[in-house]
């Protein structure tokens, strides 16, 4: 996947669940070195 087209999804997400875009994307890299990321 395109890293800026991640970045924006995360970005669209975060501001859905409104939370802060460092914290859910951190927590979405987390999630996605650990393999829970279904994708």
């Amino acid at each position: 996947m395109n890293i800026d087209v991640q970045i924006q999804t995360i970005y669209e997400e975060s501001k859905a669940f409104g939370v802060p875009f460092e914290q859910y994307a951190r927590g979405y890299i987390q999630a996605e070195e650990m393999g829970f990321k279904d994708q």
